[in-house]
């Protein structure tokens, strides 16, 4: 019997795993990459802060009424990791709503449109750009600052999303003013408040901030800020391959030309891609989820300001 020799200095040719993904054409049928974390929160109304409660399976837990189960947060403290930003604005027959995005003026939002329709939900694609652009299109949306927040709490310290708007957003960007140009915020604690106001919509509670002691480890700190830019990095890279489909789509559609920005909602093309509800959310990382969350956290009419 002959035996076969192995040839040991045959050089094994490298594969490149990114281009084989790319030549499949498995992203086709990835789901959007999410990042669920719970949310902190003043009430606007009574005041105290509420901190949500997810599933394991990063589903929002809900309690016997069906809303969002909420546990109050007492004097909470922190470190501010990153900020981020978002725009909705809640109408009576529709309401719109964007992607997370970064907080520089040149980070792009997707603006969604929810409105009823004779199936159930439709979620609608209406518009893209900066910050400034979809607010030129759409006045109405209202901002929200997002910090990816490490809260203090008894059992050890717990990643959250910190929303910030309305009347709140002005403490907040004097607060960033008290840090020095060698300081970082994620050097130091943050102690967060509240404070009672009051305009022409009536009496309101908005966030405080105050700067607190120097954190002296920043293993933690360093952790959840590299974990935090992997998660953002491959979100983001999604939603740039789907907003450059959309883009494409768009310029097909309108004969190689944007819908102008001074067009209202109503006169931006009916004739753009519509989802249902559940592929807008994976299009938007959950973003459509977290819409109604915010309803069931707390109720729109009681709070007076945007």
């Amino acid at each position: 019997m002959t035996t076969k020799k192995t040839n040991t200095n045959t050089k094994v040719e490298e594969v490149n795993l990114d281009k084989l993904a790319d030549l499949s054409g498995e992203k086709d049928t990835k789901s959007a990459p999410t990042f669920k974390l719970p949310s902190l929160r003043v009430n606007g109304k009574t005041g105290g802060y509420f901190r949500t409660v997810l599933k394991p399976d990063g589903s929002l837990e809900t309690g016997e009424d069906g809303k969002a189960l909420l546990l109050e947060v007492k004097n909470p403290t922190g470190i501010i990791l990153r900020p981020r930003k978002s725009f909705s604005f809640i109408g009576r027959d529709f309401q719109l709503f964007t992607n997370e995005g970064g907080n520089t003026q040149k980070a792009n939002f997707v603006v969604f449109k929810k409105s009823e329709g004779k199936k159930g939900d439709v979620i609608q694609a209406v518009g893209q750009g900066t910050p400034a652009e979809i607010k030129t299109q759409f006045p109405e949306l209202k901002m929200t600052q997002i910090l990816f927040f490490l809260l203090d709490t008894e059992a050890g310290q717990e990643l959250c999303r910190l929303k910030i708007k309305g009347m709140g957003l002005g403490n907040l960007f004097d607060y960033w003013k008290e840090f020095d140009s060698n300081e970082h915020f994620f050097q130091f604690k943050t102690i967060l408040g509240e404070k009672s106001d009051k305009n022409q919509f009536g009496k309101f509670v908005k966030t405080t901030f105050k700067k607190g002691e120097k954190v002296k480890d920043l293993t933690e700190v360093k952790k959840n800020l590299e974990m935090i830019g992997e998660k953002i990095n491959a979100i983001d890279e999604y939603a740039k391959e789907r907003n450059d489909e959309q883009e494409a789509m768009i310029k097909v559609e309108t004969n190689g030309t944007r819908p102008p920005a001074s067009r209202s909602l109503d006169e931006i093309r009916e004739s753009m891609k519509e989802l249902n509800g559940e592929e807008a959310a994976e299009a938007v990382g959950e973003k459509v989820k977290e819409v109604k969350e915010e309803q069931d956290e707390i109720n729109v009419k009681d709070i007076p300001f945007g």
